[in-house]
């Protein structure tokens, strides 16, 4: 029985921390699309 139940927590605990990770990264990921598009010049080799 303690065996189960300390699988259902671990298991809780893991879910919690990848759930959090994921929405994490994602909200990060949306905060900074704005800002990490590349610009006209980005990117360009300049021509000598």
């Amino acid at each position: 029985r303690w065996n189960v139940l300390a699988f259902a927590f671990t298991a809780l605990i893991l879910v919690i921390v990848v759930a959090g990770s994921v929405w994490i990264m994602h909200n990060a990921t949306s905060n900074m699309e704005h800002s990490m598009a590349p610009t006209s010049s980005e990117g360009v080799i300049p021509q000598r």
